[in-house]
């Protein structure tokens, strides 16, 4: 993950305790259009709070993008798992330190659009230190391309509990990471990659020194490997459509096994909360329907200099490439985080029966006792996209892969 373009935002939003049913990935997103990346630095420091990965680990019941062990919830990984596209990989390195740290990759996977790894580290720490372990993981190739961090993935993990508080006790997380891998030219036949994971924690002794929100460095490990590349199916544009008096331009489509990307075009005006415009989609082919009212995922930084910008979904589209004409249909803009949220709130009480909290960092905790997740998020999906200001379209563009 790239720290310089993530560490100040994670400083402004760090500072309360993340529920384990919260949603972070927008406040993210929300806070980093502000960032300035020239202002940081990459690395491991002395900090109050921990990186993205770490928010990860404490976010592991959120809607988005949480893995299932080192695979899942990610549609298009799972697809080229199944593939048998995964490279295995399982080399651990012993990092050592007085908590016994060590990191095990366990995969890695590349294609046009992005390239993956999984991983695990693994530790051990006194009951009473109440330590908490972050991970932030850095790519580079052969050549001299270093890779940025794609807004899909994460992990869990967790550890034991203990009565004795000098007990070992050990600590575990599973982590995946995706990088963009748009900026590879060509289609070389294999990447040979250097993977390091810089190590930090918190215990309870750092966190009376420093507050609540320390990470302390711990170590790294380095792995150096090579992984096949497979090559996506690209339509270049440009191809234009208005709706609403706003033009919208596909630029271009790059469809890979694990993750389809979009870049587009469009000067929609100010929202009126000053929050950027989310991007919903249906996609067919022939006239079937292959994804539905789907939000495009954008680039964890957006160039705030451009009216261009790459957007994702990790969704494995690559069978309907031969299949006939696409039709890509972007239904609406949504202006991020523009609703009431106690209307919200009541409505979703009203209407689905759920009880929910909004919190003041943006998005709803669902209260006790669990819903159904699945109708809980699908309930929510309805009432927002009906509160939130919105620029109705269509705007289509179609096309075929040659």
């Amino acid at each position: 993950m790239d720290e310089k373009q993530l560490k100040q935002l994670l400083e402004d939003i760090a500072y309360e305790e993340i529920p384990d049913d919260m949603n972070v990935w927008h406040e993210i997103r929300q806070q980093v259009e502000t960032t300035n990346p020239r202002a940081m630095r990459r690395g491991f420091r002395l900090v109050r709070i921990g990186l993205l990965a770490a928010l990860l680990v404490l976010a592991t019941a959120a809607a988005y993008a949480v893995y299932q062990g080192l695979i899942g919830s990610d549609p298009g990984l799972d697809a080229v798992n199944q593939a048998n596209l995964v490279t295995t990989i399982d080399e651990t390195q012993a990092v050592g330190g007085d908590y016994n740290w060590s990191v095990t990759l366990h995969y890695a996977y590349a294609d046009a659009n992005r390239i993956t790894i999984g991983y695990t580290v693994t530790g051990e720490a006194p009951a009473r230190e109440q330590i908490r372990p972050f991970t932030n993981p850095l790519l580079k190739d052969s050549v001299g391309r270093e890779y940025t961090w794609l807004p899909v993935g994460g992990g869990g993990g967790g550890g034991g509990g203990s009565g004795d508080p000098d007990e070992l006790i050990q600590f575990e997380d599973n982590l995946g990471a995706s990088f963009d891998a748009s900026i590879i030219d060509g289609a070389p036949e294999s990447l040979d990659l250097t993977l390091t994971i810089q190590l930090a924690y918190a215990n309870d002794a750092a966190r009376a020194a420093y507050g609540p929100n320390v990470m302390l460095p711990a170590g790294e490990a380095t792995f150096d490997f090579s992984v096949p590349f497979i090559a996506g199916h690209s339509y270049a544009g440009p191809q234009a459509a208005s709706a609403s008096e706003l033009e919208m331009t596909l630029q271009n489509v790059v469809v890979a096994p694990s993750l389809t990307r979009l870049d587009l075009c469009f000067a929609a005006p100010p929202s009126e909360n000053g929050r950027p415009w989310n991007a919903f989609v249906n996609v067919t082919v022939d006239d079937a329907m292959v994804v539905e009212d789907f939000q495009l995922l954008p680039p964890i930084v957006p160039d705030p200099d451009s009216d261009c910008q790459q957007y994702i979904m990790p969704l494995s589209l690559v069978d309907y490439v031969e299949s006939g004409e696409w039709t890509l249909n972007v239904t609406t803009l949504r202006a991020a985080d523009s609703e009431n949220v106690d209307i919200v709130a009541q409505r979703m009480h009203d209407e689905a029966g759920i009880d929910v909290t909004p919190h003041e960092m943006g998005g709803y905790m669902f209260n006790e006792p669990q819903p159904d997740m699945a109708e809980a998020n699908a309930a929510l999906a309805r009432i927002l996209a009906e509160e939130q200001q919105s620029i109705d379209g269509p705007w289509v563009f179609r096309w075929r892969f040659e």
